[in-house]
């Protein structure tokens, strides 16, 4: 635990002794986006405070760490997505846009052009066409290539979404909402 008395650590265990293999140093507060690449062979983490940690899991060592620097925020959280053939991650945060790095070098590839309050969601759909992001009163579909938003939908008065996921097939979008 950190000096605040939040977990600073993800812990990896064993699933069948149940014993504590590794613990990772991550700012675990507001880790809302973990998601392992296509291949198994990398684990990212969107962390508090607007980071973004990609770890080898054949070391279980940090690889890289991506900090998201537009917009403001204090304590907010990061999602984290992997494209489906793990080349890419997309990271999104409070205030401020979804950006595409290359995993390799780190290479800031893409930025797609919106701002981002209450974030909740942060989907790539199977075929890698689209993204999807979504917030609390919106979500944003673009078309992955050209970076062209192509749909919004919008809350219903007194609702909010919640999460956001394409359909295997990339046909369809599932949203929830409360």
């Amino acid at each position: 635990y950190n000096d605040s008395g939040y977990p600073d650590s993800a812990m990896v265990y064993d699933l069948k002794s149940y014993k504590l293999i590794r613990k990772l140093p991550i700012d675990a507060r507001n880790t809302l986006g973990i998601m392992f690449s296509p291949d198994g062979k990398l684990l990212a983490f969107g962390e508090d405070n607007r980071v973004a940690s990609v770890f080898s899991t054949d070391t279980w060592q940090r690889i890289h760490q991506f900090t998201f620097t537009d917009g403001w925020c204090g304590g907010c959280y990061s999602l984290v997505q992997f494209s489906p053939e793990g080349r890419f991650m997309y990271m999104a945060s409070h205030n401020g846009p979804v950006k595409k790095y290359a995993v390799a070098s780190k290479e800031l590839i893409k930025v797609y052009e919106e701002s981002t309050d209450d974030l909740t969601g942060l989907a790539v759909s199977a075929d890698g066409k689209y993204l999807a992001r979504a917030t609390e009163l919106e979500v944003s579909v673009w078309d992955e290539a050209s970076g062209k938003l192509i749909s919004k939908l919008v809350a219903e008065e007194k609702g909010e979404f919640n999460e956001v996921t394409f359909t295997l097939d990339s046909k369809q979008l599932l949203v929830t909402s409360n």
